[in-house]
C-alpha cells in the first residue's frame, strides 16, 4: 500500500528547461496526445526505474540484431537455463536498487518500464486480480523463451504461477495475485 501511495501521490516542481528541449517535450507529448506535464512524469519514471539502475546490474544497450546472432548460436535449452539463471538470481538486484523494495507492485512497474525501454509494442490488462501483458518483441522464439523465464522467475518469488503463450514475435503472459 505504501508503495501505492509513493505513486499515487505529486507535488509541483518548478524547473527550467532549455528552449530546444522543452519544444522537443512539446512535440513528442503532442505526438503521444499526452499532455507534457505526464510525458515529463513518464520520463522521471523510466529514469528512477531503468536508467539509474539499468548500468548498476549490467544491462548495455546492444541492437535487436545482435540478440538474434547470440541466440542463433545456442540451443533453446541454453537460452532456457540461461533466462532461469537471470530470471532468479538478477532481477531481484534490480527491484532492490530501485527502491529498496522487492514486491509485486516494483516488480509490475520495472517490466513495464524495462519493455517500454526496449521500444516493444505492448498491451496490458488487469481485471480484477489478474493482470495480463501481451509484448510484440519481434526478436525470435529463443527471445520469447529467454523472456519467458526471466518472468517466471521475478514471478515465482511472489508465489505466483504464470501463465505464457509465445511466438517468435510475441509473449504473452497473466498472473493472478491476492
Amino acid at each position: 500500500m505504501e508503495e501505492v501511495e509513493k505513486i499515487s501521490s505529486s507535488e509541483t516542481l518548478t524547473a527550467r528547461i532549455n528552449k530546444y528541449y522543452l519544444n522537443r517535450l512539446r512535440h513528442e507529448a503532442s505526438e503521444k496526445e499526452i499532455t507534457v506535464n505526464a510525458l515529463v512524469n513518464q520520463i522521471v519514471k523510466h529514469h528512477i526505474y531503468w536508467h539509474s539502475v539499468s548500468p548498476k546490474v549490467g544491462f548495455v544497450p546492444v541492437r535487436k540484431e545482435l540478440i538474434r546472432r547470440l541466440c542463433e548460436k545456442h540451443t533453446e535449452e541454453e537460452i532456457l537455463a540461461i533466462g532461469q539463471d537471470m530470471g532468479k538470481n538478477k532481477t531481484r538486484d534490480m527491484l532492490l536498487l530501485v527502491g529498496n523494495n522487492f514486491n509485486l507492485i516494483a516488480a509490475l512497474e520495472m517490466i513495464e518500464v524495462w519493455i517500454r525501454t526496449s521500444g516493444y509494442n505492448y498491451r496490458r490488462k488487469i481485471d480484477g486480480n489478474k493482470y495480463s501483458c501481451t509484448i510484440e518483441h519481434a526478436m525470435g522464439q529463443k527471445w520469447s523463451i529467454y523472456l519467458t523465464e526471466i518472468y517466471r522467475g521475478i514471478f515465482n518469488e511472489f508465489n505466483l504461477q504464470p501463465v505464457f503463450q509465445s511466438t517468435p514475435d510475441v509473449l504473452m503472459f497473466e498472473i493472478e495475485f491476492q
